[in-house]
Order: structure tokens, then C-alpha cells, then sequence
């Protein structure tokens, strides 16, 4: 069984009336053979729109979420600039999304700091461990876990095969 995040639930998040208009935030997806391939997010407050957010999404093969990198607007710069990226890597039973910061002076994505390792333990069962990297070691050491159960199969974003 895998746990997938594909481009029909990015859609599916982004083209949503809830999430578009409830928030004070605007969507602007660029979608590219059925794929959202960047979200430009504006904040709306007073109908004046600001940038704010543009996450750009990398698919696999199988349509599958590999990798999401956000940037922030600086508005003295007038530019995007990288904050972090999420890396997506899917197993048998589950998938590990993996975060990496932007660090500024050597203009890289930084190792890893923190994942979230999601297993699926059994019918609405899902198990989901959080690490986070110690300085002092420089390893990843587990922070939390948690169960969660969800009875309703169709309100699942990420889909279990």
C-alpha cells in the first residue's frame, strides 16, 4: 500500500472555493499538463492585493508530489527569494516528507532539518513520527509521534493504495 500525494490533490486544494476566498489569501495556480506547476499566493486585506508565497511543485513519473520549494516576496528587493523545500519520498506502506531551510550565505538548501515519516498502520490508521536534526550531533532524533484515525475515506488528501 502507498501513501501519495499527486498533482489531482494539489488541484483539488488550490481551485477549492474554501480555501481560495476564507482565508485572506489569494490563489493564483499555473497549472502545465494537468499539473500545478507554480502558486503565486497573495494576501488580500482592505481589496489590495500583496504577494506573499510562491511555491513551485516536481512531479515524478507517476504524477507523484517529489518536491515543493517555497519563496517569500521581499518587497525591498522587489524579487522572490527561497525559504525552504520540502522533499516527498513515497515507501510500501507510507511516505517521508524531509524540509530543508535556504541558507543565505551559501545560497544552498541547508541538510535536512526536520521529517515527518507517515505510515499507514492499518485500515483509517495513520502513523506519523516527527524528527528534528540536534546541532550538537548533527543526527536526526525523534520528537514526536502520533496515531490518527480518520473513518471517512473520501475526505483523505493523500490517498492510500
Amino acid at each position: 500500500m502507498d501513501i501519495i500525494i499527486t498533482s489531482a490533490t494539489l488541484m483539488a486544494m488550490y481551485f477549492s472555493p474554501v480555501s481560495n476566498n476564507m482565508n485572506g489569501f489569494c490563489y493564483n495556480p499555473q497549472v502545465v499538463n494537468n499539473q500545478v506547476e507554480n502558486v503565486e499566493v497573495l494576501s488580500n486585506s482592505d481589496n489590495h492585493l500583496a504577494r506573499k508565497y510562491r511555491y513551485s511543485f516536481d512531479y515524478d513519473g507517476q504524477s507523484r508530489l517529489t518536491g515543493k520549494t517555497v519563496q517569500t516576496w521581499n518587497g525591498y528587493r522587489q524579487r522572490w527569494e527561497p525559504s525552504y523545500r520540502l522533499t516527498f519520498a513515497y515507501s510500501a506502506g507510507g511516505m517521508t516528507v524531509a524540509r530543508s531551510l535556504w541558507d543565505k550565505r551559501k545560497k544552498t538548501f541547508s541538510p535536512v532539518d526536520e521529517e515527518m515519516v507517515y505510515k499507514k498502520e492499518g485500515d483509517h490508521i495513520l502513523a506519523v513520527s516527527t524528527y528534528e536534526r540536534k546541532s550538537q550531533t548533527g543526527e536526526l532524533v525523534l520528537t514526536g509521534s502520533t496515531l490518527m484515525l480518520n473513518p471517512y475515506e473520501g475526505y483523505l488528501l493523500a490517498q492510500a493504495r
